[in-house]
């Protein structure tokens, strides 16, 4: 049995999996993720099990911007492995702060079970655009020095 609860603004979600017989799917969201805004999210459930022999887990349901209250999936795939577009972050009014996620895993034996990973989007930092040439002229000039030294 595994046991969790999780705070998310005056909603506490308490998420309980019970593993019974030999039937279990056992999902894993990965994480703790962290990008910056305008990139794309990788979402890897990849870790996720299915311990019957004969199932396999072919339902991945991500709600990726996790409110309060019911789940709202946001990306619903056969793949364990998803790439969020940053326009499709943007779409769903996520930018710079931390998120919380959760994953439905669903075998074709209809087990399930929760997990969730959190998301932190950080501020891009902007490179001035002088920045490469400078670094350009110091390996020059590094290059040169040792030219000189070696004489």
């Amino acid at each position: 049995m595994r046991f969790w609860s999780v705070l998310s603004g005056a909603v506490a979600v308490l998420c309980l999996s019970v593993v019974s017989g030999s039937a279990a799917t056992i999902a894993n969201a990965g994480g703790p993720y962290s990008i910056s805004l305008g990139e794309d999210l990788v979402l890897d459930a990849s870790a996720s099990l299915e311990t019957t022999a004969s199932a396999t887990i072919n339902s991945y349901k991500w709600d990726i911007n996790y409110s309060g209250g019911p789940f709202s999936f946001d990306v619903d795939t056969s793949n364990p492995i998803y790439i969020v577009s940053a326009s499709a972050l943007s779409a769903l009014g996520m930018g710079v702060g931390s998120y919380n996620m959760y994953l439905v895993a669903t075998s074709d034996a209809n087990s399930q079970d929760i997990d969730f990973a959190s998301l932190e989007i950080v501020a891009a930092v902007p490179v001035p655009a002088s920045l490469p040439l400078a670094l350009a002229g110091l390996g020059s000039l590094a290059l040169l020095f040792r030219q000189r030294k070696s004489r």
